[in-house]
């Protein structure tokens, strides 16, 4: 969070649209940050999934989970959001 402070983002509430707003969503297990998904201008979300491909999905909640499952990792809830104006 701090490294993204100092490319103009700063805490938000929330993961609601707002135009020329891009969020970030921090996903964590146990206090410990395990992703982050970025906010895109339609409102979905996009996610690196490790090595794997940029996947876009349309709920935060799509990869939310506190387990292993079925051998797919997964991220955790989400623990926090940052936000700036969106790069035009």
């Amino acid at each position: 969070m701090a490294a993204l402070a100092t490319v103009g983002y700063a805490p938000c509430d929330d993961a609601a649209l707002e135009d020329g707003v891009q969020k970030i969503a921090f996903y964590a297990i146990d206090g410990f940050f395990t992703h982050v998904a970025v906010q895109l201008a339609d409102g979905r979300w996009s996610s690196k999934l490790g090595p794997d491909e940029l996947i876009e999905h349309d709920e935060l909640d799509a990869l939310a989970s506190h387990a292993n499952v079925g051998g797919a990792w997964q991220y955790g809830e989400v623990a926090a959001f940052m936000c700036r104006a969106r790069e035009r």
